[in-house]
């Protein structure tokens, strides 16, 4: 059974190299909303600020760069956090 899993594993891993080699501008436009998304989360971004540049090496490594600007931060205070 371990050896199985291990094959599906690798199969799995190797789809998903191939993916983000043989795809890069789909997987480039996903994981930049997905990083627009979590950062909406903490910031109010400017509109139209956001810009990232995503680009998949041939091993498959991402190399990910981005900025943009905020109006302000969104951390809500927790009750009593400090006492």
């Amino acid at each position: 059974m371990k050896d199985l899993s291990g094959k599906v594993f690798n199969k799995a891993e190797e789809i998903l190299l191939n993916d983000k080699v043989k795809s890069p501008s789909m997987v480039a436009g996903l994981v930049s909303s997905e990083i627009y998304y979590v950062l909406s989360q903490f910031f109010e971004i400017q509109r139209n600020s956001f810009s990232s540049n995503i680009h998949a090496e041939a091993d498959g490594v991402l190399n990910i760069s981005f900025n943009f600007k905020a109006n302000r931060v969104l951390i809500k205070k927790q009750p009593n956090q400090f006492e």
